[in-house]
Protein backbone atom coordinates (compact mmCIF):
# COMPACT_ATOMS: atom_id res chain seq x y z
CA UNK A 1 0.00 0.00 0.00
CA UNK A 2 2.88 2.40 0.65
CA UNK A 3 4.23 1.74 -2.83
CA UNK A 4 0.82 2.51 -4.33
CA UNK A 5 0.71 5.91 -2.63
CA UNK A 6 4.18 6.81 -3.88
CA UNK A 7 3.27 5.74 -7.40
CA UNK A 8 0.08 7.84 -7.47
CA UNK A 9 1.95 11.02 -6.39
CA UNK A 10 4.01 10.80 -9.54
CA UNK A 11 0.96 10.58 -11.78
CA UNK A 12 -0.20 13.85 -13.23
CA UNK A 13 -3.94 13.86 -12.68
CA UNK A 14 -6.72 15.48 -10.77
CA UNK A 15 -6.46 14.90 -7.04
CA UNK A 16 -10.06 13.72 -6.86
CA UNK A 17 -9.33 11.07 -9.48
CA UNK A 18 -6.21 10.00 -7.65
CA UNK A 19 -8.14 9.71 -4.41
CA UNK A 20 -10.96 7.69 -5.94
CA UNK A 21 -8.46 5.43 -7.69
CA UNK A 22 -6.59 4.87 -4.46
CA UNK A 23 -9.78 4.03 -2.61
CA UNK A 24 -10.88 1.57 -5.26
CA UNK A 25 -7.55 -0.18 -5.32
CA UNK A 26 -7.52 -0.43 -1.54
CA UNK A 27 -11.00 -1.96 -1.43
CA UNK A 28 -10.07 -4.48 -4.09
CA UNK A 29 -6.91 -5.49 -2.35
CA UNK A 30 -8.67 -5.64 1.01
CA UNK A 31 -11.32 -8.11 -0.23
CA UNK A 32 -8.62 -10.26 -1.78
CA UNK A 33 -6.66 -10.34 1.46
CA UNK A 34 -9.78 -11.32 3.32
CA UNK A 35 -10.43 -14.13 0.84
CA UNK A 36 -6.84 -15.32 1.17
CA UNK A 37 -7.25 -15.28 4.92
CA UNK A 38 -10.42 -17.38 4.65
CA UNK A 39 -8.72 -19.81 2.31
CA UNK A 40 -5.78 -20.18 4.69
CA UNK A 41 -8.12 -20.79 7.63
CA UNK A 42 -10.15 -23.39 5.77
CA UNK A 43 -6.99 -25.14 4.62
CA UNK A 44 -5.63 -25.24 8.15
CA UNK A 45 -8.94 -26.60 9.43
CA UNK A 46 -8.95 -29.31 6.81
CA UNK A 47 -5.44 -30.34 7.74
CA UNK A 48 -6.36 -30.35 11.43
CA UNK A 49 -9.54 -32.27 10.69
CA UNK A 50 -7.60 -34.88 8.76
CA UNK A 51 -5.19 -35.34 11.62
CA UNK A 52 -8.10 -35.60 14.05
CA UNK A 53 -9.79 -38.23 11.93
CA UNK A 54 -6.61 -40.27 11.86
CA UNK A 55 -6.27 -39.94 15.62
CA UNK A 56 -9.86 -40.94 16.17
CA UNK A 57 -9.44 -43.93 13.88
CA UNK A 58 -6.33 -45.06 15.76
CA UNK A 59 -8.06 -44.63 19.10
CA UNK A 60 -11.05 -46.59 17.87
CA UNK A 61 -8.82 -49.41 16.66
CA UNK A 62 -6.99 -49.47 20.00
CA UNK A 63 -10.26 -49.53 21.91
CA UNK A 64 -11.53 -52.34 19.71
CA UNK A 65 -8.40 -54.39 20.38
CA UNK A 66 -8.69 -53.70 24.09
CA UNK A 67 -12.32 -54.74 24.08
CA UNK A 68 -11.47 -57.88 22.17
CA UNK A 69 -8.63 -58.67 24.57
CA UNK A 70 -10.79 -58.08 27.61
CA UNK A 71 -13.67 -59.95 26.09
CA UNK A 72 -11.44 -62.82 25.03
CA UNK A 73 -9.86 -63.04 28.49
CA UNK A 74 -13.27 -63.02 30.11
CA UNK A 75 -14.56 -65.59 27.67
CA UNK A 76 -11.55 -67.84 28.26
CA UNK A 77 -11.87 -67.67 32.05
CA UNK A 78 -15.62 -68.21 32.19
CA UNK A 79 -16.70 -71.80 33.01
CA UNK A 80 -19.50 -73.02 30.79
CA UNK A 81 -19.68 -76.51 32.33
CA UNK A 82 -18.37 -78.31 35.39
CA UNK A 83 -16.95 -81.63 36.55
CA UNK A 84 -17.47 -83.02 40.04
CA UNK A 85 -14.70 -85.37 41.25
CA UNK A 86 -15.58 -87.35 44.37
CA UNK A 87 -13.64 -89.95 46.36
CA UNK A 88 -14.09 -88.66 49.81
CA UNK A 89 -12.29 -85.50 48.90
CA UNK A 90 -14.84 -83.68 46.75
CA UNK A 91 -13.78 -80.95 44.36
CA UNK A 92 -15.37 -79.18 41.42
CA UNK A 93 -13.49 -78.19 38.27
CA UNK A 94 -14.84 -75.38 36.10
CA UNK A 95 -14.29 -76.01 32.37
CA UNK A 96 -14.37 -73.34 29.65
CA UNK A 97 -15.46 -73.66 26.04
CA UNK A 98 -11.98 -74.93 25.10
CA UNK A 99 -12.14 -77.81 27.64
CA UNK A 100 -9.55 -76.12 29.83
CA UNK A 101 -9.86 -76.01 33.60
CA UNK A 102 -10.30 -72.39 34.69
CA UNK A 103 -11.47 -72.92 38.30
CA UNK A 104 -11.02 -75.48 41.07
CA UNK A 105 -13.04 -75.38 44.28
CA UNK A 106 -13.18 -77.71 47.29
CA UNK A 107 -16.58 -79.03 48.35
CA UNK A 108 -15.49 -80.44 51.75
CA UNK A 109 -12.56 -80.38 54.18
CA UNK A 110 -10.71 -83.22 52.47
CA UNK A 111 -11.11 -81.39 49.20
CA UNK A 112 -9.41 -78.35 50.73
CA UNK A 113 -6.44 -80.52 51.74
CA UNK A 114 -6.28 -81.87 48.22
CA UNK A 115 -6.19 -78.38 46.69
CA UNK A 116 -4.00 -76.83 49.39
CA UNK A 117 -0.73 -77.03 47.48
CA UNK A 118 -2.02 -77.83 44.00
CA UNK A 119 -3.23 -75.57 41.20
CA UNK A 120 -4.97 -77.35 38.36
CA UNK A 121 -6.00 -74.22 36.45
CA UNK A 122 -5.28 -73.83 32.74
CA UNK A 123 -4.63 -77.58 32.36
CA UNK A 124 -6.47 -79.67 29.85
CA UNK A 125 -9.37 -81.41 31.59
CA UNK A 126 -7.86 -84.87 31.13
CA UNK A 127 -4.50 -83.75 32.55
CA UNK A 128 -6.20 -82.04 35.49
CA UNK A 129 -8.19 -85.17 36.38
CA UNK A 130 -5.01 -87.24 36.07
CA UNK A 131 -3.22 -84.92 38.50
CA UNK A 132 -6.12 -84.93 40.99
CA UNK A 133 -6.22 -88.74 41.12
CA UNK A 134 -2.46 -88.99 41.61
CA UNK A 135 -2.60 -86.48 44.46
CA UNK A 136 -5.49 -88.36 46.08
CA UNK A 137 -3.52 -91.61 45.89
CA UNK A 138 -0.45 -89.95 47.37
CA UNK A 139 -2.47 -88.56 50.28
CA UNK A 140 -3.90 -92.02 51.03
CA UNK A 141 -7.50 -91.49 49.92
CA UNK A 142 -7.31 -94.38 47.41
CA UNK A 143 -6.92 -97.71 49.22
CA UNK A 144 -4.36 -100.26 48.09
CA UNK A 145 -6.93 -103.07 47.84
CA UNK A 146 -8.52 -101.50 44.74
CA UNK A 147 -11.96 -101.07 46.34
CA UNK A 148 -12.07 -97.26 46.20
CA UNK A 149 -14.69 -95.76 43.87
CA UNK A 150 -13.71 -92.56 42.05
CA UNK A 151 -16.78 -90.74 40.75
CA UNK A 152 -16.71 -88.18 37.94
CA UNK A 153 -19.96 -86.31 37.28
CA UNK A 154 -20.33 -84.04 34.25
CA UNK A 155 -22.49 -80.95 34.92
CA UNK A 156 -23.94 -79.43 31.76
CA UNK A 157 -27.26 -78.62 30.15
CA UNK A 158 -25.89 -79.89 26.85
CA UNK A 159 -26.27 -83.66 26.75
CA UNK A 160 -23.66 -84.14 24.03
CA UNK A 161 -21.15 -81.95 25.83
CA UNK A 162 -21.80 -83.86 29.07
CA UNK A 163 -21.06 -87.20 27.39
CA UNK A 164 -17.81 -85.76 26.03
CA UNK A 165 -16.81 -84.62 29.52
CA UNK A 166 -17.58 -88.09 30.92
CA UNK A 167 -15.29 -89.75 28.39
CA UNK A 168 -12.49 -87.29 29.07
CA UNK A 169 -12.80 -87.78 32.83
CA UNK A 170 -12.81 -91.57 32.57
CA UNK A 171 -9.60 -91.47 30.54
CA UNK A 172 -8.05 -89.04 33.04
CA UNK A 173 -8.95 -91.23 36.04
CA UNK A 174 -7.48 -94.35 34.48
CA UNK A 175 -4.34 -92.46 33.55
CA UNK A 176 -4.04 -91.07 37.07
CA UNK A 177 -4.39 -94.53 38.62
CA UNK A 178 -1.72 -95.88 36.30
CA UNK A 179 0.67 -93.00 36.94
CA UNK A 180 0.07 -93.20 40.69
CA UNK A 181 0.61 -96.99 40.85
CA UNK A 182 -2.89 -97.35 42.30
CA UNK A 183 -6.06 -99.23 41.45
CA UNK A 184 -9.68 -98.19 41.81
CA UNK A 185 -13.17 -98.28 40.33
CA UNK A 186 -14.38 -95.61 37.90
CA UNK A 187 -17.96 -94.34 38.14
CA UNK A 188 -19.34 -91.62 35.83
CA UNK A 189 -22.65 -89.78 35.61
CA UNK A 190 -24.26 -86.63 34.15
CA UNK A 191 -26.44 -83.97 35.79
CA UNK A 192 -27.76 -80.57 34.77
CA UNK A 193 -26.86 -77.15 36.10
CA UNK A 194 -30.03 -76.96 38.18
CA UNK A 195 -28.96 -79.94 40.29
CA UNK A 196 -25.57 -78.26 40.77
CA UNK A 197 -27.38 -75.27 42.25
CA UNK A 198 -29.26 -77.56 44.66
CA UNK A 199 -26.00 -79.24 45.63
CA UNK A 200 -24.36 -75.89 46.35
CA UNK A 201 -27.26 -74.95 48.60
CA UNK A 202 -26.74 -78.24 50.46
CA UNK A 203 -23.01 -77.53 50.74
CA UNK A 204 -21.67 -80.46 48.73
CA UNK A 205 -20.60 -81.49 45.24
CA UNK A 206 -23.07 -82.23 42.50
CA UNK A 207 -21.80 -85.82 42.17
CA UNK A 208 -22.26 -86.76 45.83
CA UNK A 209 -25.60 -84.96 45.98
CA UNK A 210 -26.79 -86.97 42.98
CA UNK A 211 -25.89 -90.29 44.63
CA UNK A 212 -27.62 -89.33 47.87
CA UNK A 213 -30.65 -88.31 45.82
CA UNK A 214 -30.73 -91.79 44.26
CA UNK A 215 -30.30 -93.32 47.72
CA UNK A 216 -33.29 -91.36 49.02
CA UNK A 217 -35.49 -92.84 46.30
CA UNK A 218 -34.77 -96.26 47.84
CA UNK A 219 -35.10 -95.33 51.49
CA UNK A 220 -37.29 -92.69 53.10
CA UNK A 221 -34.98 -92.67 56.13
CA UNK A 222 -31.86 -91.59 54.20
CA UNK A 223 -30.86 -87.97 54.73
CA UNK A 224 -28.25 -85.67 53.28
CA UNK A 225 -26.68 -85.12 56.70
CA UNK A 226 -26.36 -88.88 57.22
CA UNK A 227 -24.18 -89.30 54.14
CA UNK A 228 -22.60 -85.85 53.90
CA UNK A 229 -19.14 -87.05 54.98
CA UNK A 230 -19.37 -90.59 53.63
CA UNK A 231 -17.03 -91.95 51.01
CA UNK A 232 -18.49 -92.47 47.56
CA UNK A 233 -17.63 -96.18 47.95
CA UNK A 234 -19.83 -96.43 51.06
CA UNK A 235 -22.77 -94.64 49.43
CA UNK A 236 -22.63 -96.93 46.40
CA UNK A 237 -22.47 -100.09 48.51
CA UNK A 238 -25.41 -98.81 50.60
CA UNK A 239 -27.47 -98.30 47.45
CA UNK A 240 -26.60 -101.78 46.23
CA UNK A 241 -27.51 -103.37 49.58
CA UNK A 242 -30.93 -101.70 49.49
CA UNK A 243 -31.44 -102.94 45.94
CA UNK A 244 -30.55 -106.48 46.99
CA UNK A 245 -33.11 -106.21 49.77
CA UNK A 246 -35.79 -105.38 47.21
CA UNK A 247 -35.88 -101.62 47.49
CA UNK A 248 -36.34 -99.46 44.42
CA UNK A 249 -38.49 -101.84 42.42
CA UNK A 250 -40.14 -99.94 39.58
CA UNK A 251 -37.94 -96.87 40.04
CA UNK A 252 -37.78 -96.17 36.32
CA UNK A 253 -36.46 -92.62 36.56
CA UNK A 254 -33.10 -93.80 37.90
CA UNK A 255 -32.79 -97.10 36.06
CA UNK A 256 -29.57 -96.17 34.28
CA UNK A 257 -27.95 -94.79 37.42
CA UNK A 258 -28.98 -97.84 39.47
CA UNK A 259 -27.45 -100.19 36.90
CA UNK A 260 -24.14 -98.30 36.99
CA UNK A 261 -24.21 -98.24 40.80
CA UNK A 262 -24.80 -101.98 40.89
CA UNK A 263 -21.88 -102.62 38.54
CA UNK A 264 -19.59 -100.45 40.66
CA UNK A 265 -20.77 -102.19 43.85
CA UNK A 266 -20.05 -105.62 42.33
CA UNK A 267 -16.52 -104.46 41.56
CA UNK A 268 -16.14 -103.28 45.15
CA UNK A 269 -17.28 -106.68 46.45
CA UNK A 270 -14.87 -108.44 44.09
CA UNK A 271 -12.03 -106.28 45.41
CA UNK A 272 -13.00 -107.15 49.00
CA UNK A 273 -13.09 -110.85 48.10
CA UNK A 274 -9.65 -110.69 46.51
CA UNK A 275 -8.32 -108.87 49.54
CA UNK A 276 -9.74 -111.53 51.89
CA UNK A 277 -8.28 -114.31 49.75
CA UNK A 278 -4.89 -112.65 49.73
CA UNK A 279 -5.02 -112.20 53.50
CA UNK A 280 -5.88 -115.89 53.99
CA UNK A 281 -3.06 -116.96 51.71
CA UNK A 282 -0.64 -114.73 53.54
CA UNK A 283 -1.86 -116.06 56.86
CA UNK A 284 -1.46 -119.68 55.73
CA UNK A 285 1.95 -118.92 54.32
CA UNK A 286 2.96 -117.27 57.55
CA UNK A 287 1.66 -120.29 59.46
CA UNK A 288 3.67 -122.67 57.27
CA UNK A 289 6.74 -120.52 57.58
CA UNK A 290 6.24 -120.41 61.33
CA UNK A 291 5.91 -124.20 61.52
CA UNK A 292 9.03 -124.67 59.45
CA UNK A 293 10.90 -122.17 61.55
CA UNK A 294 9.69 -123.85 64.74
CA UNK A 295 10.75 -127.25 63.39
CA UNK A 296 14.14 -125.88 62.50
CA UNK A 297 14.45 -124.39 65.97
CA UNK A 298 13.44 -127.69 67.56
CA UNK A 299 15.97 -129.54 65.42
CA UNK A 300 18.64 -127.07 66.38
CA UNK A 301 17.70 -127.39 70.06
CA UNK A 302 17.65 -131.17 69.85
CA UNK A 303 21.07 -131.17 68.24
CA UNK A 304 22.33 -128.88 70.97
CA UNK A 305 20.79 -131.13 73.64
CA UNK A 306 22.39 -134.23 72.09
CA UNK A 307 25.75 -132.52 71.92
CA UNK A 308 25.42 -131.41 75.52
CA UNK A 309 24.38 -134.91 76.61
CA UNK A 310 27.28 -136.46 74.77
CA UNK A 311 29.65 -133.97 76.34
CA UNK A 312 28.24 -134.73 79.77
CA UNK A 313 28.68 -138.46 79.15
CA UNK A 314 32.27 -137.91 78.10
CA UNK A 315 32.88 -135.84 81.18
CA UNK A 316 31.26 -138.47 83.42
CA UNK A 317 33.27 -141.27 81.80
CA UNK A 318 36.47 -139.35 82.17
CA UNK A 319 35.63 -138.55 85.78
CA UNK A 320 34.85 -142.19 86.57
CA UNK A 321 38.10 -143.39 85.07
CA UNK A 322 40.04 -140.80 87.03
CA UNK A 323 38.19 -141.74 90.22
CA UNK A 324 38.89 -145.47 89.69
CA UNK A 325 42.53 -144.77 89.06
CA UNK A 326 42.76 -142.71 92.22
CA UNK A 327 41.05 -145.45 94.24
CA UNK A 328 43.45 -148.04 92.93
CA UNK A 329 46.39 -145.88 93.89
CA UNK A 330 44.97 -145.49 97.39
CA UNK A 331 44.10 -149.21 97.95
CA UNK A 332 47.50 -150.77 97.01
CA UNK A 333 49.98 -150.21 99.94
CA UNK A 334 53.73 -150.70 99.63
CA UNK A 335 55.12 -153.79 101.49
CA UNK A 336 57.88 -153.22 104.13
CA UNK A 337 58.96 -156.26 106.22
CA UNK A 338 60.63 -154.07 108.86
CA UNK A 339 57.60 -151.86 109.32
CA UNK A 340 56.55 -151.69 112.95
CA UNK A 341 53.28 -150.67 114.28
CA UNK A 342 51.35 -150.62 117.43
CA UNK A 343 49.31 -153.57 118.49
CA UNK A 344 49.97 -157.28 119.19
CA UNK A 345 48.80 -160.24 117.21
CA UNK A 346 49.22 -163.84 118.17
CA UNK A 347 48.23 -166.71 116.11
CA UNK A 348 49.05 -170.21 115.10
CA UNK A 349 48.92 -171.85 111.81
CA UNK A 350 49.07 -175.45 110.79
CA UNK A 351 50.12 -176.48 107.37
CA UNK A 352 51.46 -179.33 105.35
CA UNK A 353 54.49 -179.51 103.18
CA UNK A 354 55.90 -182.17 101.06
CA UNK A 355 53.69 -185.17 100.50
CA UNK A 356 50.97 -184.32 102.97
CA UNK A 357 53.49 -184.22 105.84
CA UNK A 358 52.14 -182.77 109.08
CA UNK A 359 53.76 -179.66 110.21
CA UNK A 360 53.43 -177.49 113.21
CA UNK A 361 54.62 -174.01 113.80
CA UNK A 362 54.18 -171.12 116.10
CA UNK A 363 54.97 -167.51 115.86
CA UNK A 364 54.29 -164.21 117.41
CA UNK A 365 54.17 -160.69 116.12
CA UNK A 366 54.18 -157.43 117.89
CA UNK A 367 54.10 -153.83 116.92
CA UNK A 368 52.28 -151.86 114.33
CA UNK A 369 52.51 -153.66 111.07
CA UNK A 370 53.78 -156.53 113.18
CA UNK A 371 57.15 -158.27 113.38
CA UNK A 372 56.73 -161.93 112.87
CA UNK A 373 58.84 -164.98 113.57
CA UNK A 374 58.12 -168.63 113.31
CA UNK A 375 59.51 -172.02 113.08
CA UNK A 376 59.65 -174.12 110.06
CA UNK A 377 57.51 -177.02 110.34
CA UNK A 378 58.88 -180.45 110.40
Amino acid sequence: MKLLTEYLTKVKADDALKNSTDAYIRRALGDKADQNADITYISDFKRKDSRMKKLITAMAATAACALLAIGGYTYYNTPVQYVSLDINPSIELGVNAFERVVSAEACNDDGQLLLKENDFKHLRLEDAVDAVVQEAAEQGYILEDGSTVIAATAVSNNEKAAETLKSICEAGINQGLSNGNASGIVYTDCVDLQLRTQAQEAGMSAGKYRLIEVLQTLSDDATVEQYRNSRITDIITSVNTMMQNGAGAGNGNNTGALEQIQQAANQVQAAYANMTQDQNQNQNQNTDNGSQQQGAQQGTQQGADNAEQEQNQNVETSGTEQEQEQNQNQVQPSYNPTETGSGNQNGTSTGQSGANAPATGSGSSSGSGGQSSGGQGQ
